[in-house]
């Protein structure tokens, strides 16, 4: 038992801390994001299943529009499996300029007023404000994990 704890010891003294602080930090940075926005990525997947076979339920799938509907599903589709699998604060930015493209699109592309439109800013809303709310917790992972390095 002794001999261990000698071990231990010199191997802790013989450690760089800061740099052991710096890679918890990391570490303990990544956990917190992986634990606090799976629900929101697996939201956004719905709503990127939905949007894409919208158009088919919703009786658009012969209009002009209803591409947007698949390539927007699709993007949403594979980026929320990104995010389910490894998450990055790049992929929260996307996520988020496709929620507001979403939601704009109706008027960017002539279609609002013909009833579909709410299909776009329902799913464009949800999609945004959630990774809103994904960024906003990854900001605060960051500003409360800061370890003072020595």
């Amino acid at each position: 038992m002794c001999v261990i704890n000698t071990h231990l010891k010199n191997h802790l003294i013989d450690y760089n801390m800061p740099e052991f602080l710096e890679k918890f930090k990391i570490y303990k940075k990544e956990v917190i994001m992986k634990n606090t926005q799976r629900w929101q990525d697996w939201i956004i997947l719905i709503g990127g299943i939905w949007l894409f076979i919208s158009p088919w339920l919703l009786s658009f799938g012969y209009a002009n529009y209803s591409w947007d509907a698949f390539i927007m599903g699709i993007l949403l589709i594979i980026f929320s499996l990104f995010a389910l699998g490894n998450k990055r604060i790049w992929e929260e930015w996307v996520t988020l300029i496709i929620g507001a493209w979403i939601f704009i699109s109706p008027w960017v592309l002539g279609f609002a007023g013909g009833g579909n439109e709410w299909n776009f800013f329902i799913v464009g809303a949800v999609v945004f404000i959630l990774s809103i709310w994904d960024l906003s917790l990854y900001n605060n992972a960051n500003r409360h994990q800061s370890i003072p390095v020595t």
